[in-house]
Formats: structure tokens, C-alpha cells, sequence
């Protein structure tokens, strides 16, 4: 089934919403996925950062991928990793990742992935993180065939273990 990948509109955040309920409801553990709320959802649509959004041959949204761009505040996942403030301005988290069950198998996150790097490439981010459950091994294999590398692994989101991984694209 073909699937196409576009950036989100606030049109599409009640089905944004509905697959981070998915996510969380299949989660093989339910300590690999955090949900955001409907806030957070719209503001990474086009203000704190953006979404990449999958859709099926019948244009049901099956998948989406949040960019988040964390300034130089706390939740920068630079801090935990002791960057340099010049350098936390150039961090992008790449943040939440969804597919549906139905559609999973079909590298949809990896696709995803790309797009969302390939949307950051006219902007000034040198640095991109993510975090991910050390048990997660489709999330974390997937990160790690996109060229990203563990750093640290700490406890974030309350208590919960992550590691933390990055890319670094050079100077943009």
C-alpha cells in the first residue's frame, strides 16, 4: 500500500491526537511511550517546531513524527549531556513517533524520519536528539540506522529510563 508523508495543519490534530491514544494503547510496555496532550500537539504543527504526518492510499492519517525545537530551555536534552548554550540554540529534538499497528512493518518511522531531517535542513539546527527506551528496539534500531549514536542514557519524563541519542549534521 502506498503511503505519502506531508506536514501537519492544525486540520489534522484530532487524528494526531487519535494515534498518540494508539501509541500508547500498543505500546509493547507502557513505560516506551509518553503521550503529549492536545496543547502540544498544536504547537508542533507549526510554532515550536512540526509534525510530519502519514497517510494511507485512502488518505487516513496512519503515522506522524513531531519535531521539537527546545530552545535553550531546561527540557533542551543538550543540558543533560553538558552542551554549551551556543550549542543548545542548535538542537532540534526529533520528538514523538506514531504508526498505527496496521501500517507498522512498512518503515514508516524511518521514512518519517527523513522527512522531518530533510524539512530541518534550511533551518539553523546542527544537532538533532532524541530519546528512546533502552527496550525499544524498533525505535532505537531505526535511530540508529539514521546515523544517530547514543550519548547517555538517564531517567526523564518522571522517572523513566531513556537512552538519549544524537546526530551531528556539522555546521549548518
Amino acid at each position: 500500500m502506498p503511503y505519502t508523508l506531508r506536514k501537519a495543519t492544525d486540520d489534522d490534530i484530532p487524528a494526531i491526537l487519535r494515534l498518540m491514544a494508539h501509541g500508547k494503547d500498543t505500546a509493547a510496555h507502557p513505560d516506551w511511550f509518553v503521550a503529549d496532550g492536545k496543547d502540544y500537539v498544536r504547537s508542533h504543527i507549526a510554532d515550536a517546531g512540526f509534525t510530519i504526518l502519514a497517510l494511507s492510499g485512502q488518505n487516513e492519517a496512519v503515522g506522524f513524527f513531531s519535531v521539537d525545537f527546545p530552545g535553550t530551555g531546561q527540557e533542551n536534552l543538550g543540558r543533560l549531556l553538558g552542551m554549551a548554550d551556543d550549542d543548545l540554540s542548535r538542537v532540534a529534538h526529533m520528538d514523538t513517533a506514531v504508526v498505527q499497528k496496521k501500517a507498522r512493518g512498512r518503515h514508516l518511522q524511518r521514512r518519517m524520519l527523513n522527512a522531518a531531517e530533510e524539512a530541518l535542513r534550511e533551518l539553523p539546527y546542527r544537532y538533532y536528539m532524541a530519546t528512546v527506551h533502552p527496550d525499544n528496539r524498533f525505535s532505537l534500531d531505526n535511530m540508529l540506522a539514521a546515523g544517530y549514536r547514543i550519548k547517555a542514557t538517564r531517567l526523564c519524563y518522571g522517572g523513566l529510563p531513556r537512552h538519549i541519542l544524537i546526530k551531528d549534521r556539522g555546521t549548518p
